[in-house]
Formats: C-alpha cells, sequence, structure tokens
C-alpha cells in the first residue's frame, strides 16, 4: 500500500525503505515517530520520486537515519556523526537492510 505521507515514495520497496529508515531514527533518538516523518519527509521535499536515484539502496536505511537527525537545518545541525564511535557503524541488524 502507498503511504500518502510520502509523496515521494512511488513503490512498495520505497515506502518501506522510508519506514525502514523511521524505525532507526525512533529506535537511535529520543524523537517521536511523527517527527521522524516529518523530518523524512523535509528531507526529501525536492525529490519527485525517491527510487530515481540510482544510489537509494546502497546505503542502509541506518545510515540514512542518522545523516537526516544530524541534519544542519532538518535535524540538530551535527553533519559529522559518522566521526563519533557510538554512532558509526552501524549497531548489530542495523548494517543492512
Amino acid at each position: 500500500m502507498i503511504d500518502d505521507r510520502f509523496k515521494f515514495a512511488k513503490t512498495e520497496p520505497a515506502v518501506r525503505f522510508c519506514n525502514r529508515i523511521i524505525d532507526a531514527m525512533t529506535s537511535h533518538s529520543d524523537l517521536h515517530r511523527d517527527e521522524c516523518v516529518r523530518m523524512v519527509c523535509d528531507y526529501w521535499s525536492d525529490v519527485d520520486d525517491l527510487e530515481a536515484d540510482p544510489l537509494l539502496y546502497g546505503e542502509p536505511a541506518y545510515y540514512y537515519a542518522m545523516t537526516i537527525i544530524r541534519h544542519p537545518t532538518i535535524g540538530d545541525n551535527k553533519p559529522e556523526w559518522f566521526r563519533d564511535r557510538s554512532l558509526w557503524p552501524p549497531p548489530p541488524g542495523w548494517c543492512s537492510d
């Protein structure tokens, strides 16, 4: 079922991937699920079709989750999050999707 919240996710796999990103965001932050949905939508607000990016599924959902949470304008402005040993590499269970 296509999710109307994600206008940029036009296929079931894209919607599932967005939900996996949100699961990672809620698992690794204090953010509420609704706030995570808003952040994901803001992150891809200028994208018409998420799957048009050939590299989309090249990174695990955890990577996108941390990138969005730490985004300079959408998140807490800590874009160097990947240098934090507690955040990278991904915890077990989040290394692949």
